[in-house]
């Protein structure tokens, strides 16, 4: 009678879709952000990533490459605050066990965020850190009044604020 063994293997399942980062215009405190997202192919590496803040990962990352020429991949931005990356497509070779997304601000705190599972990357980067905006919920977000949306400034026949589809209009002719 052959006996067989049932090992729980865990099969990598991250695949990068699409990488945006937006940048408030006081991000990190109006400088530049360094920006790097970690793909990770070994699980036990999984566990090194997910205990680095930002600065050590920054301070690490060359090394870290050194060590696992093919454990990792990453791609580098620099931002400056009111700059965004829309839509970036990230080209794997195979999938991940997980993505880190690392923004070296100059102020304290972990500035790291994991991959969500369905691959989509969508960041915003504040004053003093970064928002994860895949699973922030925009229903909560209350709008605010402009003067576009003032009552009782004239529009003329132009619509302001959300609307389904853009509409031409002819601003109010001031008087």
């Amino acid at each position: 009678m052959g006996l067989s063994s049932c090992a729980n293997f865990i099969q990598p399942e991250l695949s990068i879709q699409s990488v945006s980062i937006y940048t408030d215009l006081d991000a990190n405190q109006n400088s530049a952000v360094a920006v790097d997202l970690v793909l990770v192919y070994d699980d036990q590496l999984v566990k090194t990533f997910s205990s680095l803040s930002a600065s050590k990962y920054f301070s690490s990352s060359p090394q870290l490459l050194l060590d696992n020429p093919s454990l990792v991949s990453i791609w580098h931005w620099e931002l400056v605050p009111g700059q965004t990356v829309q839509d970036f497509q990230v080209q794997q070779n195979a999938d991940a066990y997980a993505g880190f997304v690392f923004a070296n601000y100059l102020t304290p705190g972990d500035h790291r965020l994991k991959v969500a599972p369905n691959g989509v990357i969508k960041i915003l980067l504040l004053k003093d850190d970064l928002k994860n905006l895949v699973i922030y919920d925009t229903r909560n977000i209350t709008s605010g009044t402009t003067m576009s949306n003032k009552p009782g400034i004239p529009q003329g026949d132009c619509q302001y604020g959300i609307v389904d589809a853009p509409q031409p209009c002819t601003p109010p002719i001031p008087q």
